[in-house]
């Protein structure tokens, strides 16, 4: 009852209605953009927004987490941090546009037209790195439900868009749905400026972080995109080693094992406030917590996911021949996924950054090696056996450091 009645579980539980709407959001959207791309249109889109959306979290240079670090401790900092914050957003955000679209075009070899490489590209690495900014600011003073509102804003607007589209049927829908898609990350963006009672530093008050500055926040940047990439990361190697309709439907299956973690994002979204406030402290309780709801929610996950198999193969249609083998793969992964999530979260709260990029980034490699080594050989269902592997590496990785720092604590190197 101490637990249920904590202010960590009631926040779990308003942000979990926040993230509850996410899921509806990522969900419908999911369903009909998948049946009205078609398996390969899909696969390439799935593509190039999972490589906008890594490139994307390089964008705040990590400030938007020491953002929330710094004002999660004191908040009278706002005014002296955000001028740094704001300009070096725009400045990475800017750099990295113009290495995406090259990038999408020609390595990928996505098949997809410059539009709406252009789209996507300025929504993820010009506009929602400033709407990461924002949230952050919510989350350090503990309104994490209104954080997450910000977040699934731009979701909504996509899902109303993709919504029309699809019961329209009007024209080349990719193109139409990666404008929505900017557009949609621009409005949620207006709200946030409009809602708040804290406005921002005029642009010309904006400014380069200074090195040293830098040197802190790269750690965190570095950890940021390492803590996506095992998630992201698979789908522009799917469209590398398997036919775009296969990669498809493996993306489609992917992104439904990521949508199913949104209850562990949650109580860590809750938690990490808590966890900043007591890094180094030697009392476990609220790890031993952690692990057990994530251990937990992962199992039970891990078997509806399985179990919902049929009736998923339904709602995404024919075209998606071999969407359940790739579900009862990824059903394994899914207690390692929510492992993985809450102990690198709380690696990051007990600021070992570097410790947490080391694992999240032997997770990448593992999907690298492991993907093209198991394609080489044709193995079935490589791809997502590929997920259950690192996932479950990743995982037994962080809990043993998280472990092994209880007992021998070891100084952060920045």
């Amino acid at each position: 009852m101490r637990l249920l009645k904590g202010p960590i579980a009631q926040a779990t539980l308003r942000t979990s209605a926040m993230l509850g709407l996410r899921l509806f959001a990522q969900a419908g959207t999911l369903l009909l953009l998948t049946r009205e791309l078609g398996p390969a249109n899909f696969g390439r889109f799935s593509a190039i927004a999972a490589l906008a959306l890594l490139l994307g979290l390089l964008a705040t240079a990590g400030t938007h987490l020491t953002l929330l670090r710094d004002l999660s401790q004191n908040a009278n900092l706002r005014t002296q941090l955000l001028p740094g914050v704001l300009g070096t957003t725009l400045v990475c955000g800017s750099i990295l546009l113009l290495l995406y679209v090259p990038i999408s075009l020609t390595l990928l070899q996505a098949d997809i037209a410059l539009p709406v490489v252009l789209c996507i590209g300025i929504a993820e690495l010009l506009l929602q790195p400033f709407l990461a900014i924002r949230s952050s600011e919510y989350q350090a003073q503990g309104k994490i439900a209104r954080s997450q509102f910000l977040v699934i804003t731009p979701l909504l607007l996509r899902l109303s868009a993709i919504g029309a589209l699809y019961f329209l049927k009007k024209g080349n829908t990719l193109l139409l749905y990666a404008s929505c898609y900017l557009l949609a990350v621009a409005a949620a963006l207006l709200v946030a400026s409009r809602w708040s009672n804290e406005p921002w530093p005029p642009m010309t008050q904006w400014r380069l972080l200074r090195a040293t500055q830098l040197h802190d926040n790269g750690s965190y940047a570095l950890m940021n995109v390492a803590a996506l990439g095992p998630t992201e990361i698979d789908k522009p190697i799917a469209v590398k080693l398997m036919s775009a309709g296969d990669a498809g439907t493996y993306a489609a299956a992917a992104r439904v094992m990521g949508a199913l973690v949104l209850p562990i994002m949650a109580l860590m979204l809750s938690a990490l406030p808590r966890l900043f406030r007591e890094a180094g402290s030697r009392d476990s309780m609220l790890l031993k917590l952690i692990f057990s709801a994530a251990l937990t929610y992962g199992l039970c996950s891990g078997v509806c996911l399985w179990l919902l198999t049929t009736p998923l193969e339904f709602l995404f249609g024919r075209n998606y021949e071999g969407i359940v083998s790739n579900l009862h793969w990824l059903a394994l992964a899914m207690p390692g996924m929510c492992l993985r999530f809450a102990a690198v979260s709380s690696l990051m709260a007990e600021d070992k950054p570097w410790l947490r990029i080391i694992i999240e980034l032997l997770g990448c490699a593992c999907i690298f090696g492991f993907s093209f080594g198991l394609a080489h050989f044709s193995v079935p269902h490589f791809m997502p056996i590929t997920i259950v592997c690192s996932e479950w590496l990743m995982a037994i990785c962080a809990w043993c450091s998280l472990l092994i720092e209880r007992i021998h604590p070891i100084n952060s190197a920045h």
